[in-house]
């Protein structure tokens, strides 16, 4: 599997992951880095983003704050 594959599936399944702890162990693999990602996985990527922004569990909202403190 390519590494934009890779990080495509891993956003995917954050976004469709209704366990918490699956979301947080895919949190902890994915890059803070927009430059991180292929440019066809920005829109995924701010998509997941927004959601982990509002999500009530402080951990994920820290990751979304960690991507935004890095520019993306």
């Amino acid at each position: 599997m390519s590494k934009a594959a890779w990080l495509e599936a891993s956003l995917r399944v954050f976004a469709e992951a209704t366990d918490l702890r699956m979301r947080h162990r895919v949190l902890l693999d994915l890059p803070t880095s927009c430059v991180a990602y292929p440019l066809y996985l920005h829109e995924l990527l701010q998509s997941t983003l927004a959601s982990a922004r509002i999500h009530p569990d402080p951990h994920i909202r820290r990751w979304a704050t960690a991507a935004d403190h890095k520019g993306v």
